[in-house]
């Protein structure tokens, strides 16, 4: 929340102004233009009541993108320095963006990858409305869904983890993390836990770093690794009884 004077929800001007906003882009608080600027009014005359609303269209100075803001003010709603003012922006206000390697989904092509996507979408929608313990189910549902993918369902949780430390997916100590991450699911679910925004920033690091190890890192080296020219056979040589044999690899 924030406050504003009386004669700060004004017209739209007919000169460009510049207003203070939440950017999705530039992740904070920067210059914006405002583009246009709407206002109405109501009142509740039997109950003594009234209030406004404001909705402006916003472009970034910086990166231009283009966001709604929706300020409304109750008569109810008071402080110190005057009615109070909710603000709301469309899309949601986000703190983080997702990893710059998601653009390369597409290109990797796998099925499974892109479902993923799409479950991690949902859960970013999640947090940018303040649903935190939906959105620390949904990464609970990706661990999950990763795990049988790679080493198909055991039963539990803890059964998929023993085998996806088996196989070599994950290290005892990124088992012993994800135990915590997926612990933190059921808590929201069964123990009424819910995280806060710093809780679940770091859960979804964990989940994020998960995705990359399995599955982007997985296969841009198998990319380079198709890339790189094969070593030449090594030249022979003769031994002193005259049979050829191949120089040995230096150390």
């Amino acid at each position: 929340m924030s406050q504003l004077k009386e004669n700060d929800m004004t017209e739209s001007p007919e000169k460009q102004v510049i207003v203070k906003s939440h950017c999705n882009s530039c992740l904070g608080e920067r210059n914006h233009h405002l583009l246009f600027l709407h206002k109405t009014k109501w009142s509740d005359d039997e109950c003594d009541i009234y209030g406004d609303d404001a909705y402006e269209l916003l472009k970034c100075c910086g990166c231009e993108a283009i966001i709604l803001r929706h300020r409304s003010r109750f008569s109810e709603d008071w402080d110190e320095d005057g009615l109070v003012v909710t603000t709301k922006y469309y899309p949601p206000a986000i703190s983080r963006k997702k990893p710059s390697w998601f653009r390369d989904i597409i290109s990797l092509g796998s099925t499974k990858l892109s479902l993923i996507e799409e479950m991690f979408d949902e859960v970013h929608i999640a947090m940018q409305n303040g649903s935190n313990r939906l959105a620390t189910m949904g990464i609970r549902a990706i661990i999950e869904t990763m795990m049988i993918d790679k080493v198909t369902d055991h039963g539990t949780f803890a059964a998929n983890l023993d085998e996806m430390c088996r196989q070599g997916f994950i290290s005892t100590k990124q088992r012993e993390r994800l135990e915590v991450v997926l612990d933190a699911g059921h808590a929201t679910i069964h123990r009424d836990y819910c995280p806060n925004p710093r809780e679940l920033n770091n859960i979804l690091d964990l989940c994020e770093s998960l995705i990359e190890s399995l599955y982007i890192h997985e296969v841009k080296t198998k990319r380079l690794s198709e890339k790189i020219p094969p070593r030449p056979p090594r030249p022979l040589r003769k031994k002193k009884d005259g049979k050829p044999e191949a120089v040995p690899a230096k150390p």
